[in-house]
């Protein structure tokens, strides 16, 4: 008899726990309906509701704004690339014709070029000094 009671309480039990879960998917059921009946009855017109629109046509402008500011950084950001790039680059080449011109002047060249065109140092008389040339 006391096993028949046990059983009873488990069976009780059980069927409480069954009826609780049903509860809780029926509740989820009805908020799911809730959502669908009003997505169903949202409509594209209310958009374009007097109250609604200012705010829909801000947003969205707002939006294109900021689109438009990231387009022009990432192509400025590009351009400030390749105008470092060209810098670089000048600033190498730069330096290399800054080296050519010390090898051009040198006084082991001016000496080679002096033999090769037969040339003589000038005498005093014939330097000439200009002035207000900064040389």
């Amino acid at each position: 008899m006391i096993e028949n009671g046990v059983n009873q309480h488990i069976l009780n039990f059980a069927c409480i726990n069954r009826l609780t879960s049903k509860f809780k998917l029926i509740q989820i059921l009805n908020s799911f309906r809730q959502i669908l009946t009003y997505t169903k009855n949202f409509k594209l017109k209310n958009i374009f509701h007097t109250s609604i629109l200012p705010i829909v046509l801000c947003i969205s402008i707002l939006a294109t704004f900021m689109v438009f500011c990231r387009m022009k950084r990432i192509e400025s950001d590009y351009k400030y690339y390749e105008i470092n790039k060209d810098i670089e680059v000048s600033q190498y080449e730069n330096k290399e014709l800054h080296a050519y011109k010390a090898k051009l002047m040198s006084v082991k060249n001016l000496n080679g070029l002096a033999k090769k065109y037969q040339m003589e140092r000038p005498k005093e008389k014939q330097i000439i000094v200009i002035k207000g040339t900064g040389v």
